[in-house]
């Protein structure tokens, strides 16, 4: 079988389309930076599963914040991590079904 005479251009049809199957592009405005806080007050601590990740206390929260938004993250996704845990994380206090 040789090289076809006739193009096919089914993926150029509309601009649509071409949108849809155009290179990925990923800028700075795509980005969401999570950040996990933990209870206390002048905590940093590193979380050993990922490298260079951090759990913050709130105290601490702006200087990383400040420091993500000068490299031009403007999103943040906050984990909570509760001060005590069970195995059926419930939290203190409140009551189950």
């Amino acid at each position: 079988m040789g090289f076809p005479v006739k193009r096919m251009r089914r993926l150029r049809v509309s601009e649509g389309m071409r949108r849809l199957v155009r290179e990925t592009e990923l800028n700075v405005n795509d980005l969401i930076y999570p950040l996990f806080i933990i209870y206390g007050r002048d905590k940093k601590t590193a979380i050993e599963s990922m490298p260079g990740i951090y759990q913050w206390s709130l105290d601490r929260l702006p200087e990383e914040i400040n420091e993500a938004r000068e490299l031009g993250i403007s999103a943040f996704l906050l984990f909570g991590i509760p001060e005590h845990k069970d195995a059926e994380a419930v939290q203190p206090g409140r009551k189950t079904g």
